[in-house]
């Protein structure tokens, strides 16, 4: 009973040790045969791999089976035939223990994997973080933006042949330079396992503003139709005012007036068509304002890049670390698979050793048996022999068990050799990917520098564009505003010499009309309808003034935009109303100066009558109340001075 019981809990120990292999590679609540899961086996490896194991179980179940039945002969009695049984025993013990050890196979169990093989090694970076071989490369949005930038770069390349002022921005060889860069990263993307969703992201604004740029007339342009339109109306009042001119040489005065309205008239169109201008400009400002923030998506896009860069620095540089601790756990796994190899055989040589001894003891025990069955050594020797198969018992279930062990671990060493192996070609593959994406994502950048440095330069130079045909425009709107002040004050100063004029007549026609009243004069009523004319252009006239002076301050309030920026730029100019100022000026001292030289004339005349009159008197003696002498005759010159 006692050497049965010890049987039993030995062959309990070899199956479970045996069951070890079976427990770890089922794991924890997997089922093999469950498809949704990642790490389910195929069923025809599952169905060898059970084969595997059923062959192993039978070959280690008919080595313990017969070293029970060695065992059992043992505790029975010992006879000629339980010594022949034992000795073919014996036989048979080695040969299923070579067979074992031949046959027994654990190469379908896994026992090693990646998982330990990051527990084992202290590896970072997890499978989920790592480039597998069978991934797939993910390019599909850098397709459709290789393809839009293409066109872009055609419609550039057309642009600059119809308009060659555009090729100076350079953009049609930016364009070349950025869908080779495209090309380039494509190229490289589908040789590897990367994903350029991301990268296509940053790029994603650029085709929007190219477009834009491409829609976008210079201000110039815009402004042709304008200025074709401002040179007609110069030319007709050109027209006018060489009417005007000789209107007022031939002394036609209805006509210079209506010269100098149509003039006023033709200059408020041109303030407008000015005034359309700076419509034009202002729109213009705020399309090319788009492009203001050119600098600030390049500062993001350089951020984002920059970003992406370091994380693929960080990962390359995790996958070195582990690469070496990989390559240090194949060091440290070599040398102790070359040491249990040194045991394996030194054991299997000693257990060899110690297992023929014990037979040949057993051998030696049962002839002393047979010679001193008679004497009193007979218990001691049986006792003796028992105790030898208890010791072969041991040796061989230890042999089994270690036998099996070393197939195991030969099994786990050859698993960890291609598990280390494959993961060394992920890290190497990961560490290539990243250096792989930190060159593409180089490549993204300098994409997105160039195009930004190219809009950017493209909107500073529209920028001062804008300012100098805004200061030009103002420059015209100076003149404008000159011509129609000049023009619009002197038929003011004109129509208010007229009021004067008009006034002073109707102050001479109500005397008149006074002076018929007072003596019943037939002649009143010719005089008091004159005065009545008189009032109806005087008050047409007032109108007229209230007119002009309306346009007048119209005039100088629309000017006012232009008169303040004209003085921030430093432009030196006269203002019309003080140049205006000055012409009356001129004009008062020319008039004056005509009335002086009028009245100098009439003074000379009237001496030179005086002088006459004098010559004549001397030359001609009267007589008269006074004497007969002329010198006493009073002159009426002298009555004149007195």
């Amino acid at each position: 009973i006692f050497f049965r019981d010890l049987c039993t809990v030995q062959m309990m120990q070899i199956y479970e040790n045996s069951q070890e292999v079976t427990k770890a590679n089922e794991g924890l609540a997997v089922d093999p045969y469950d498809a949704t899961n990642e790490n389910a086996m195929d069923p025809y490896e599952l169905d060898a791999t059970l084969r595997q194991g059923a062959h192993n179980n039978k070959l280690r179940k008919a080595c313990v089976d017969l070293e029970t039945k060695i065992l059992e002969m043992h505790a029975g009695e010992y006879t000629d035939p339980i010594q022949y049984q034992l000795s073919c025993a014996h036989k048979k013990a080695i040969e299923n223990l070579d067979a074992l050890e031949a046959s027994m196979k654990w190469s379908l169990t896994t026992t090693y994997d990646v998982q330990k093989l990051q527990r084992d090694c202290g590896l970072e970076l997890s499978l989920q973080e790592l480039c597998r071989a069978d991934a797939s490369p993910n390019y599909f949005d850098l397709i459709p933006l290789k393809k839009e930038m293409n066109a872009l770069r055609k419609k550039v390349q057309k642009e600059e042949i119809i308009r060659p002022e555009s090729a100076a921005s350079g953009m049609g060889r930016t364009m070349a330079i950025t869908c080779e860069r495209l090309e380039e990263i494509e190229t490289r993307v589908k040789a590897g396992q990367m994903d350029a969703t991301e990268w296509c992201r940053i790029l994603h604004p650029l085709p929007g503003k190219v477009k834009a740029w491409l829609s976008i007339v210079s201000p110039a342009e815009a402004l042709h139709k304008t200025d074709h339109a401002m040179a007609d109306k110069n030319q007709g009042v050109q027209q006018v005012k060489e009417l005007q001119s000789k209107a007022l040489q031939d002394g036609d005065m209805a006509v210079a007036e209506e010269a100098s309205y149509a003039i006023i008239a033709s200059v408020e169109q041109l303030m407008e068509l000015v005034g359309d201008k700076f419509q034009v400009i202002a729109s213009k400002e705020e399309e090319i304002g788009l492009f203001a923030d050119m600098f600030s998506t390049a500062a993001e896009s350089n951020k984002k890049t920059r970003a992406l860069k370091q994380a693929f620095r960080s990962l390359s540089s995790r996958c070195e670390t582990d690469l070496a601790r990989v390559h240090d756990s194949i060091i440290a796994a070599d040398a102790e698979d070359v040491e249990a190899l040194k045991q394996w055989a030194a054991y299997s040589e000693e257990n060899t050793k110690e297992t023929r001894a014990n037979e040949a003891a057993q051998t030696q025990l049962w002839q002393d048996m047979w010679r001193n069955r008679y004497t009193t050594l007979l218990p001691d020797i049986i006792a003796e022999l028992r105790q030898k198969g208890r010791a072969r018992y041991e040796l061989t279930t230890n042999r089994i068990t270690k036998s099996e062990q070393e197939e195991l671990r030969k099994v786990e060493y050859g698993q960890f050799l291609e598990v280390v192996a494959l993961h060394k070609r992920t890290l190497e593959l990961t560490i290539d990917n990243a250096e792989t994406s930190v060159l593409c994502l180089g490549l993204v950048e300098q994409i997105m520098h160039n195009i930004s440095v190219k809009l950017r330069d493209w909107f500073d130079k529209c920028q001062q564009e804008m300012y100098s045909l805004r200061i030009m425009v103002h420059r015209e709107h100076l003149g404008y505003f000159r011509e129609t002040y000049l023009c619009i004050g002197d038929l003011l100063y004109k129509k208010e010499k007229k009021i004067e004029e008009i006034d002073r007549q109707l102050r001479l026609e109500h005397i008149q009309l006074e002076f018929c009243i007072e003596t019943f004069d037939l002649s009143a009523k010719r005089h008091s309808e004159a005065k009545k004319e008189l009032m109806k252009i005087r008050e047409a006239t007032a109108e007229e003034i209230e007119m002009l002076k309306g346009k007048v301050g119209q005039a100088m309030e629309d000017f006012l935009e232009s008169e303040e920026a004209l003085k921030i730029e430093g432009l030196d100019f006269m203002h019309p109303a003080e140049e205006f100022q000055y012409l009356v000026m001129n004009q008062r001292e020319k008039i004056n100066l005509y009335k002086a030289h009028f009245n100098k004339e009439e003074e000379v005349r009237i001496v030179a009558e005086r002088e006459e009159i004098r010559r004549l008197v001397a030359l001609t003696p009267v007589k008269n109340q006074w004497g007969s002498s002329p010198e006493a005759i009073p002159r009426p010159l002298e009555f004149a001075a007195e």
